[in-house]
């Protein structure tokens, strides 16, 4: 099927609209990771809760908007005679004619750093809830010890910690 060049307008504007949406939602998953801290932080459960609604919510939207783009990048392949059905943005841009070139290109780029970024976060957010855990962890071997005996190694050589030493006596 030959397609006009409205069409082909038409379906590349579809594109870039998604693109620029897709921009959004990646910028709001890094608010979203950037706000997790300080409510875990400040123990804010009604905050927690509302946020993991939010970021659900935004998990719906990306996975939906990621769909919506896969279909519009194949009706891109189709138009411009694409050398695969599943051929990326960059690929369809160099087949486009300005000014939609420029404008794939550009919100390319600008997903890629914001990918990018969102990983460098999802990390971090990662590496803060693993150190929080160890903590916590810690914090409770040190009040509430286990009732059998532990072997630690120190400087001088090996010390047995003691059964029922810790800041607190709990029953199990």
């Amino acid at each position: 099927m030959i397609l006009t060049e409205y069409e082909h307008e038409r379906i590349l504007g579809e594109l870039v609209a998604l693109l620029d949406r897709e921009i959004e939602v990646l910028n709001l998953r890094g608010e979203q990771l950037e706000a997790l801290g300080p409510v875990m932080l400040r123990r804010d459960d009604r905050g927690m809760e509302r946020l993991l609604a939010d970021i659900e919510r935004t998990q719906r939207e990306g996975t939906d908007l990621d769909a919506r783009i896969a279909a519009t990048r194949r009706r891109a392949c189709d138009a411009l005679g694409a050398s695969g059905p599943d051929a990326r943005v960059g690929e369809i841009a160099e087949l486009a004619r300005e000014p939609f070139r420029s404008q794939l290109l550009h919100r390319r780029e600008r997903i890629l750093a914001l990918a990018a970024g969102l990983q460098q976060r999802n990390f971090r957010t990662a590496l803060t809830l693993f150190e929080c855990a160890r903590i916590n962890r810690l914090l409770l071997r040190t009040l509430l010890p286990p009732e059998r005996s532990v072997t630690t190694y120190g400087a001088a050589g090996a010390n047995t910690w003691c059964d029922r030493t810790g800041a607190f006596d709990a029953e199990r």
